[in-house]
Formats: C-alpha cells, structure tokens, sequence
C-alpha cells in the first residue's frame, strides 16, 4: 500500500474512533454539520452522500464516505481537512448540556 493511501487509511480509522465516543445526540449534530461542511468543499458532495444525519450511521458508510472525500484532496488540503474535522468531534464532545440543550432548541425552532 502507497504511504498516502496508509495515511488516509489511519485518519479515516481516527475520525471513525472519535465518532464513537459521541452520544447518539452529538454525533446526528455532527453529521449534520459534516454533510453541511462537505457540500461547501469540492468534490464533497458526491462522495458523502451516503450520510444521512436522519438515519443510524452505518460505521462502515461512514468510513468508506469520508475515505473517498480525503482521497480527492491534495497533501495540504487533506491534513486542513482532517484536523478541521478532528476539532469539530472534540468541539461536539466538550459542548456542554445547557449549550446543547440551546442547540437543540433552537434547531426545533427553525
């Protein structure tokens, strides 16, 4: 396996460790955003299509989506992406239940 590929392949077992730790909450609320995220960046759209945020996730759907996502990006914009996404999971995980409880209130409310 090509040294690249391996790097993804590690940042893409990362990031799916990390949504692991998230309650069922957090993580539809970052999925949420990613899908938001990834139809802003090139090539994104196509290849995340399979997150739903209104569905279960499916480990493996997400692991072959975001694989697929880094792959089309240069060495620069991979790593700016990988630790755009790894700072947004520790974001999710550190919000506190009143800011989330906010959160969530104001989404019903849109």
């Amino acid at each position: 396996m090509e040294p690249m590929q391996t790097l993804i392949d590690q940042m893409v077992s990362y990031i799916s460790s990390q949504t692991n730790k998230l309650d069922d909450c957090r993580l539809q609320l970052f999925l949420q955003w990613l899908k938001s995220h990834s139809s802003a960046v090139r090539n994104a759209e196509q290849a995340l299509v399979e997150i739903r945020p209104e569905n279960p996730v499916q480990i493996g759907s997400l692991r072959n989506s975001l694989k697929t996502w880094l792959e089309s990006f240069p060495v620069v914009g991979l790593l700016w992406e990988y630790q755009l996404i790894i700072t947004e999971i520790r974001w999710w995980r550190a919000l506190d239940e009143p800011s989330l409880a906010k959160i969530l209130k104001e989404a019903d409310e849109d």
